[in-house]
């Protein structure tokens, strides 16, 4: 378990980070989601020991961490949001120099390179220069290289930006993969299709706090605003039938010719039973219908928007 505690980071008077504290437990994905500048970088660089903290305090599993230290470093691997690969060198040649910066033998790198290249699909790319091959495979490459000694850790920086519809995808599941065989990650993205897809917890920062810290779904209880529902009737409402549905006090509008009611809801399941039994009284039927619950983009924006 990695815990950080009161973190702040200033660079000369402007505070980047406000004295956050969260808890990355074992094998969890968790997210640092947020605006540009938010801090979600400043803090991965901070845990990585490439950038000085201000403030506050760092533990792993309960005793007072060193970023700085080797011991810590030989635990985590990292995928920057800019490639470190040289792009001069082949995929093999970038493995086997990474392997050789956390000091794994001769032996031990090129095998565990081979064994990377093929998982990840770049066996047949490797004597091709880095700079010639995709920025998916370079982003494959990257993540090849944080494997190398097989870390505990991963701290993965937007790890889907810029990539493909397909690649992105492919990377997400080999992400989960990661999860699955005992890894404990922590990850920065603004994309919230993807925090959902894979953070067992998400941290909402902006300009250097936390907004909230919670699971997908909590933060969806918490937060969300109205769901909508969508009901399609087999004939037309007509107007006296529309005063009774003014009477149960729900906001909805009618369209379609009146045959469908469109509505939002902060308790779906109550007006929804309130809904079928009037229509029941007023002798139509229901055709067709949809519920759509609040998206994480929706509860992002809004609780941005209230700061």
């Amino acid at each position: 378990m990695l815990s950080v505690e009161k973190l702040t980071k200033y660079y000369g008077d402007m505070k980047a980070l406000d004295e956050i504290s969260f808890t990355v437990d074992k094998e969890k994905i968790v997210g640092l989601l947020g605006p540009n500048g938010a801090g979600k970088t400043t803090t991965i660089r901070i845990l990585i020991g490439i950038l000085p903290r201000t403030s506050g305090k760092i533990y792993l599993e309960g005793k007072e961490l060193n970023p700085s230290s080797e011991e810590w470093k030989s635990t985590f691997g990292v995928v920057p949001e800019i490639s470190n690969a040289y792009l001069d060198y082949n995929p093999l040649k970038n493995l086997l120099f990474s392997g050789g910066l956390y000091g794994l033998s001769k032996k031990r790198r090129k095998s565990r390179a081979l064994k990377l290249l093929k998982e990840f699909g770049l066996l047949k790319r490797k004597d091709i220069k880095t700079k010639k091959i995709s920025k998916g495979e370079k982003q494959r490459l990257n993540l090849c290289m944080a494997l190398m000694h097989d870390p505990k850790f991963l701290f993965l920086d937007e790890p889907t930006t810029g990539l493909d519809v397909h690649s992105a995808q492919q990377l997400r599941e080999k992400i989960l993969n990661f999860k699955q065989g005992g890894k404990t990650i922590l990850l920065t993205t603004h994309n919230l299709i993807e925090a959902n897809l894979l953070c067992d917890e998400i941290i909402i920062l902006n300009e250097g706090k936390i907004i909230t810290i919670g699971s997908p779904d909590a933060l969806r209880k918490k937060f969300a605003p109205a769901s909508k529902i969508e009901i399609k009737l087999d004939k037309p409402l007509k107007d006296s039938e529309s005063k009774k549905l003014n009477k149960l006090g729900m906001n909805y509008e009618i369209s379609d010719s009146n045959k469908q009611l469109n509505l939002l809801t902060t308790e779906p399941v109550d007006d929804f039973l309130q809904i079928i039994e009037l229509i029941s009284d007023i002798k139509t039927h229901i055709s067709n219908f949809k519920v759509t619950p609040a998206s994480l983009e929706e509860i992002f924006l809004k609780i941005i928007g209230e700061r």
